[in-house]
């Protein structure tokens, strides 16, 4: 029997696609089920077939006793902050700004910068990172040049970057790529590679550490920074391939790569805010990956801070760490399976 009616988390374990990663995930199951005593009768994972802990699930299927719930990744992040900050029974409506690298998020579809609202105790997805495509599965997240090549338009700017067999296997892809993605990380990586990052992803987040670190050092130098979109009206998606442009301009220009980093960090702040005051939210909470990076929570501390309430996470990290607090929250208050 449960203690009491408490929650409790163990350690963030990490990337279970390590062997010895996993194996710590599993002994920390079977730790928690000797500890206290129980047999699940309700099992919640992650919408993505693949993910590790979605098929070690499946080792209890036998049990036909069980209840099975998947939730969408993304909305796993945006219920974890929401409970966080006992948000759930409001009387205002909060916007989520949920950026991370990649979550399945429907068919043909990788979400990654999505923008979710809370009204009436209901979750809508209401706007996103303008698609790009999704090209080479994985390796996209570990070559930067394949995102910014999936971003730019104009793509003969970047020609000189591939060899002649690069050039034609990625136009193929690109042309015939039937799955999309609205994936901030990989926007981010996208940016920093005209920035300078040319080289392969030897940890995660690396190009992204390498932007931030750009816009630090302008940002610490109290640069002013630019909001490329400033003429633009933004409505509810984050127009990606506009932005990748005028960043890719700046590039060719005398503008420090230092400032040019710090107006794209910049530019973002300014998009969650013209989408908060079209829907007339004055409430917005982060949560996902992104949100570790320090120049963008001082950028929305500093601009949005004056004008809107800002949830942040307290107890949890931003990134992966909530997912299985956020699933249960979900779970607990859109499925109403539990009192």
């Amino acid at each position: 029997a449960v203690p009491n009616n408490h929650c409790y988390l163990s350690e963030y374990i990490g990337d279970l696609a390590n062997y010895e990663t996993f194996n710590r995930f599993e002994n920390t199951i079977n730790s928690y089920q000797q500890i206290f005593d129980f047999q699940p009768d309700t099992i919640l994972t992650d919408l993505h077939p693949h993910f590790e802990s979605t098929k070690k699930a499946n080792d209890f299927e036998s049990n036909k006793e069980l209840e099975f719930v998947k939730i969408q990744h993304h909305k796993a992040h945006f219920a974890a902050i929401l409970s966080e900050h006992d948000l759930w029974n409001s009387p205002n409506s909060t916007l989520g700004f949920i950026w991370d690298g990649t979550g399945f998020g429907a068919e043909n579809e990788i979400w990654g910068g999505e923008t979710f609202e809370l009204s009436d105790k209901n979750i809508s997805r209401i706007g996103h990172l303008n698609y790009f495509p999704w090209i080479l599965g994985d390796k996209m997240a570990k070559n930067p040049k394949i995102s910014a090549f999936s971003i730019c338009e104009n793509k003969q700017d970047l020609a000189k970057y591939f060899d002649k067999n690069e050039w034609k296997l990625y136009t193929k892809l690109t042309n015939e790529c039937a799955i999309k993605t609205s994936s901030m990380g990989r926007f981010f990586d996208a940016i920093a590679f005209i920035l300078g990052f040319q080289s392969a992803i030897s940890f995660e987040s690396e190009a992204a550490m390498f932007l931030e670190d750009l816009a630090q050092k302008a940002y610490s130098q109290n640069k002013m920074p630019f909001d490329y979109l400033q003429n633009e009206t933004i409505t509810t998606n984050i127009p990606t391939q506009k932005i990748f442009s005028q960043v890719f301009s700046d590039t060719k220009t005398n503008i420090e790569i230092e400032s040019i980093a710090l107006n794209f960090h910049f530019t973002l702040i300014k998009c969650i805010e013209k989408i908060a005051n079209h829907l007339k939210c004055r409430n917005i909470a982060f949560s996902g990956g992104v949100f570790q990076n320090t120049v963008l929570v001082d950028l929305i501390l500093e601009h949005l801070g004056p004008k809107f309430k800002l949830f942040f996470h307290k107890n949890l990290s931003p990134n992966d760490e909530n997912i299985a607090f956020g699933q249960l929250s979900y779970y607990l208050n859109l499925t109403h399976k539990i009192n």
